[in-house]
C-alpha cells in the first residue's frame, strides 16, 4: 500500500466527505420523510449507494489514487445526484439535490485542471437537466434555470481563482519559472508518469557564469532582466513537457521527461543557441523511485565539476 500525495489526499477526502454528507441526508429523509410524496424506499437505496461510493473513494485513495480514478468516482457522484433528482417527490428536493451538485462541482474546480473542470461541469449540467426533464415537479422551470446558472458561474469562477492562486504559489514571480515548491510537485508527477511507461527522465542543473560580476557592473535590475530573459529563451526552444525551475539566485533546474542523456545533450545545445548568456550545466539521469533531492545533488556535483574544469562541454 502506497502513501497518496498531498494533492490526491485533499481531492479524495473532499469527495469522500461529500459522499458521507449525501449518505446522511438521504438516510435521514428515508427514515423521516419530509413529505407524504417522498419515496422513502428509493432514498434508502440511494443512501446505500452514497455510502458505498464513500467507501470506494477512501479505498481508491490508498490503492489507485490518480486524476482519472478520481474523475470516474466524481462522475458516479453526479449520476447519484441525477438519480435523486429523477426520484424526488417534490421541487424542494430537486433544488436541494442541485445544491449537492454545486458542492460536487466546486470539488472538481479545486481538484482538476481547467479543461477537465469544464468537461466535468458540462457532464453535471447535462445530467441534472436530463433528470429534471424526466420528472417535472418544480413549480417553475426558472428555478432549474437559476440553479444551473449558479452552478456554472460559481464553478468557473472558483476554477479560475484556484488556478490563478496555484500559478502564483508554484511559480517564481521574477522569471515565471517554477519555484522550488512547483518543482517538487510537477517534476515528481512528470517523472512518475514517464517511469510508468518505462521512459527515462533527464535532469539538468544550470548556474549562470559570472552573474555576480554582471550585477556589480550593470546593476540588479539588469541582472533581474537577464534571469527573466534566460527563462523565456530556454522555454522557447524546449518542449512543452519540459520544466524549468529557478532554485536559487542564478541557479536553475530543467527537467526533461522522456529524455535520455544523448537527447538531453541535444536540448542543451539548443538552449545554448537561444541567447548569448554564459552558463554551466550538470546533467544526470533521474532514476526510478529516486528522491528529487538525490537527482539534484548529482546534477549539482556534475555542474561544479564542469566549473572546475574536470569536465569539458
Amino acid at each position: 500500500m502506497r502513501r497518496p500525495r498531498h494533492r490526491h489526499l485533499r481531492q479524495y477526502l473532499l469527495l469522500a466527505a461529500w459522499c458521507a454528507l449525501a449518505w446522511a441526508q438521504l438516510l435521514l429523509n428515508a427514515v423521516r420523510p419530509p413529505l407524504p410524496t417522498t419515496p422513502a424506499a428509493v432514498l434508502l437505496r440511494l443512501s446505500m449507494a452514497a455510502g458505498v461510493l464513500a467507501i470506494a473513494t477512501l479505498a481508491a485513495l490508498w490503492l489507485v489514487a490518480g486524476d482519472a480514478v478520481f474523475l470516474v468516482l466524481w462522475c458516479v457522484g453526479v449520476v447519484l445526484v441525477g438519480g435523486t433528482v429523477a426520484e424526488s417527490g417534490s421541487g424542494q428536493g430537486q433544488l436541494m439535490a442541485g445544491l449537492y451538485l454545486l458542492l460536487l462541482c466546486l470539488i472538481a474546480a479545486t481538484s482538476l485542471r481547467r479543461r477537465q473542470t469544464i468537461g466535468a461541469l458540462t457532464f453535471a449540467i447535462v445530467t441534472y437537466a436530463a433528470a429534471l426533464a424526466s420528472h417535472k415537479v418544480l413549480d417553475s422551470p426558472t428555478y432549474a434555470l437559476f440553479m444551473g446558472v449558479v452552478i456554472v458561474i460559481t464553478t468557473l469562477v472558483t476554477s479560475h481563482l484556484f488556478t490563478t492562486l496555484e500559478q502564483q504559489v508554484l511559480h517564481d514571480q521574477l522569471t515565471g519559472a517554477l519555484n522550488r515548491r512547483g518543482l517538487e510537485l510537477l517534476a515528481r508527477q512528470a517523472h512518475d508518469l514517464q517511469a510508468r511507461h518505462g521512459q527515462p527522465t533527464a535532469f539538468l542543473m544550470i548556474d549562470l557564469d559570472r552573474f555576480k560580476q554582471f550585477n556589480d557592473a550593470h546593476g540588479h535590475a539588469a541582472g533581474d532582466r537577464r534571469l527573466a530573459i534566460c527563462v523565456t529563451d530556454w522555454q522557447g526552444v524546449l518542449r512543452r513537457t519540459d520544466l524549468v525551475a529557478r532554485t536559487g539566485g542564478d541557479e536553475f533546474v530543467v527537467v526533461l521527461p522522456g529524455t535520455d542523456a544523448s537527447q538531453a545533450q541535444s536540448l542543451v545545445d539548443r538552449m545554448r543557441t537561444a541567447n548569448d548568456v554564459p552558463w554551466t550545466f550538470g546533467l544526470t539521469q533521474w532514476a526510478v523511485d529516486e528522491p528529487l533531492d538525490a537527482a539534484m545533488h548529482r546534477a549539482d556535483v556534475a555542474m561544479y565539476e564542469r566549473k572546475r574544469g574536470v569536465r569539458r562541454d
